[in-house]
């Protein structure tokens, strides 16, 4: 995912162009790609928390190589599919699906952006911030078990207890990182939404404001990001000098176990 947001800050140092072209065409589809891997990435974090939560089972190497490898595969069919409609070009401050009629592209523009980007980015939002509310309630609900010492019941053996026992240290530490992905999420997408929306329901009426804080926010998502992790504790924690240098020293000498000859 922070690849992913470096790639995107990038793609929008690239330059305007104010025709079609192939450049243009280029932005538009990486822009396109990016921004819905950034949303899948965000998906794959609530399925993994959601694996660990509610049936107490850490993402295996597989599962998480099956994560990679399937992510990219709908944003990477939506970023082609508007090429031979040649729908790519200007579209505001960066390339993007055109819907200048001008180049014809008024209904086929709209078409394609609400087909293959909005309303997929709507439906994962929506599905990411239910999931955390339903994570939210679990652990909340769980921990509170545990608290109270009601989890000694049938229905709960001793490794599910242990379980959540580890399960609230990390709600207790990290509530702070977890709760802050979905707004991350949020503050990125919703104006670009809000945008469209209002543009569905006000045709001939430009909101400028809008357009001016999604260009400003939109580069800025791999520093959110970056802040959402900063504000786990244990990402201090590990900022310190002596945990550094333990860090260093664990990896850079590595233990060896030797045998001694005894003198029986």
């Amino acid at each position: 995912m922070t690849l992913t947001s470096l790639c995107f800050g990038i793609s929008f140092l690239v330059g305007y162009w104010y025709n079609p072209g192939i450049w243009c065409t280029i932005q538009g589809a990486l822009l396109h790609f990016l921004a819905l891997l950034q949303v899948y990435w965000f998906a794959v974090i609530v399925v993994n928390l959601y694996i660990n939560v509610v049936f107490f089972k850490r993402t295996t190497k597989w599962l998480e190589i099956v994560f990679v490898c399937l992510s990219p595969i709908v944003p990477l069919i939506t970023c082609i599919i508007p090429i031979p409609f040649n729908a790519y070009g200007p579209a505001g401050v960066w390339c993007w699906i055109s819907i200048d009629p001008a180049l014809g592209l008024e209904h086929t523009g709209n078409i394609l952006r609400w087909s293959l980007y909005y309303g997929i980015l709507t439906s994962v939002l929506v599905l990411i911030i239910l999931a955390y509310i339903l994570l939210i309630i679990i652990m909340l609900y769980k921990t509170e078990k545990l608290s109270c010492g009601g989890v000694r019941t049938r229905s709960w053996s001793m490794g599910e207890v242990k379980k959540i026992g580890i399960l609230k240290d990390i709600f207790e530490h990290s509530s702070t990182s977890f709760l802050a992905f979905p707004i991350v999420c949020v503050i990125v997408y919703i104006f670009p939404i809000t945008n469209r929306f209002l543009n569905l329901i006000f045709p001939y009426e430009e909101f400028e404001w809008l357009l001016i804080i999604q260009a400003f926010i939109s580069p800025l998502i791999g520093f959110l990001i970056v802040s959402a992790y900063m504000l786990d504790k244990t990402f201090w924690k590990n900022l310190k000098y002596t945990n550094m240098r333990d860090q260093y020293i664990s990896w850079r000498f590595k233990t060896v176990v030797t045998e001694y000859p005894t003198n029986e």
